[in-house]
């Protein structure tokens, strides 16, 4: 009896002590260009409050960025996980947020890193690669998830000038009109006969870049028809400022993730891809480095560090930069996006970590914060949404609207071709208006990334060498 109220108390002790803390449950929130603090004080500190009532939660924690809200949950035991997850789901509809994504495996751990390499740094034509991969992969039927890192948004921008604006007499809103005018979706009926009913659609949608071009502008001063391409220079290219990028030695890469439900030997997937351009690797063969730069630092900087460090190696390792590396063990990691952030499987063992320990969250970045002389707005009879599309135009981009080039949901974005440009067009007064005669530019500290744990805000703390008994690596204080 004794014997066995022993092995009973060291069992415990062993659950309390070495259970899995990854969290259960990942809820993925988009809502571009809201600021950290807006979405931690009005929407976070709200949806907190309300999964925290639920009996089936036990733990939650939410980030909030300029790229949206990532919430992740924990369940307390024999909790009915579905019902959960109904009850979130129903409540986050309440909002009206541009994107909700829910994985409710988010605790599965990846064994298996299928590498697609690029040969010439063509990013279309490893996608495609990638999308075939996949194929493959999901025919062997071993896998429990497959999660995929690297892709890219693609996007068409249409650049503007301010003097194409003032000749054609055309606004922000204008440009988005007839964007939208000419891209109707709903475009199906029903039309009944006396015994019959027939089904009505028409292509009323563009469906590549050259309908979007051939797009026709009402404009009274011409003989002939003038086009959108005809005003403005339209590229297709990748969604700029791009969030994170894959590289595998020295080229961009997609890796594909699996989590498998049961064994399924790596050379013979390697097999299975003869054909195509690929790497395969157990990711815990490698050592897994994080370097943080600068607060500040962004993309560009961190791909010149990984540069550096790749010039020195002699290694195939792997870099995630922006991208949070699929989970390979117990040990949790966040997946917020963090541009000066660079992990590394790697074999190298003169790679350093630039840090031991770091603030995960909260932190800051040096932000811009324009005041309208709003006497002034009215003397150029121009409104708020006005001001906000000259800045959007010269950052991320105006979004109009979007369309799916074959498989592939492509947006629409109206940017000023000259990113330093100072001039707002005034359409009610017909002429350019200098920014400096409207917008006041202060410097000050932002917020770029908050957690919410408990009813308040939390410092979430990240060290190199987390206890060995409480197996997480972010600590909240």
């Amino acid at each position: 009896m004794k014997k066995l109220f022993i092995i009973l108390f060291i069992s415990i002790i062993f659950f309390l002590f070495f259970q899995n803390e990854s969290y259960d449950l990942k809820i993925e929130i988009k809502s571009e260009n809201i600021t950290a603090q807006e979405l931690d004080i009005n929407y976070a500190k709200n949806i907190e409050r309300e999964i925290r009532q639920l009996r089936e939660i036990k733990n939650v924690i939410i980030f909030s960025s300029i790229y949206g809200m990532n919430i992740y949950c924990k369940y307390k035991p024999f909790a009915n996980k579905d019902e959960a997850i109904n009850k979130i789901q129903r409540y986050l509809n309440l909002y009206s947020f541009d994107y909700i994504n829910i994985d409710d495996r988010y605790y599965l751990k990846y064994d298996c890193f299928v590498i697609v390499k690029s040969k010439n740094n063509d990013y279309y034509s490893l996608e495609k690669n990638a999308d075939d991969v996949l194929d493959e992969l999901l025919k062997l039927k071993f896998s429990k998830k497959i999660k995929i890192l690297g892709y890219q948004q693609k996007a068409v921008s249409i650049y503007i000038t301010p003097n194409s604006q003032l000749r054609y007499d055309l606004d922000i809103d204008d440009i988005k009109k007839i964007i939208k005018t000419n891209n109707i979706r709903k475009n199906t009926a029903q039309k009944n006969e006396k015994n019959s009913r027939f089904s009505i659609k028409i292509d009323s949608f563009y469906q590549d870049l050259e309908e979007l071009n051939n797009t026709i502008l009402d404009y009274k001063n011409t003989n002939y028809p003038i086009k959108l391409k005809d005003i403005f220079k339209i590229k297709e290219e990748i969604k700029f400022p791009n969030k994170g990028r894959i590289f595998f030695e020295d080229k961009n890469a997609i890796v594909l993730a699996i989590s498998k439900y049961k064994p399924y030997p790596n050379w013979l997937i390697k097999y299975k891809l003869k054909d195509y351009n690929i790497e395969i690797i157990n990711p815990n063969h490698y050592k897994r480095d994080e370097i943080y730069l600068n607060s500040s630092s962004n993309i560009n900087e961190s791909i010149d560090f990984y540069k550096k460090i790749q010039n020195n190696s002699k290694r195939k390792n792997l870099y995630f930069i922006g991208f949070e590396a699929p989970k390979t063990n117990k040990t949790e990691h966040f997946e917020e996006i963090k541009e000066n952030r660079i992990i590394i499987f790697n074999k190298d063992k003169n790679i350093k970590e630039k840090n031991e320990k770091i603030i995960f969250a909260p932190t800051k970045i040096t932000g811009i914060n324009y005041e309208m002389n709003n006497h002034k707005l009215n003397d150029y009879q121009l409104s708020n949404k006005d001001i906000s599309n000259f800045i959007l135009l010269n950052t991320n981009g105006v979004y109009c609207d979007y369309f799916w080039n074959r498989e592939d949901k492509t947006e629409i974005l109206l940017k000023n071709e000259d990113t330093n440009n100072n001039y707002i067009y005034s359409k009610k007064l017909k002429s350019l208006i200098p920014k400096d005669a409207i917008l006041k530019a202060n410097f000050e500290t932002q917020y770029n990334l908050i957690a919410r744990y408990n009813f308040k805000n939390a410092t979430v703390i990240k060290s190199k060498n987390p206890s060995l008994i409480r197996r997480v690596i972010l600590q909240i204080r």
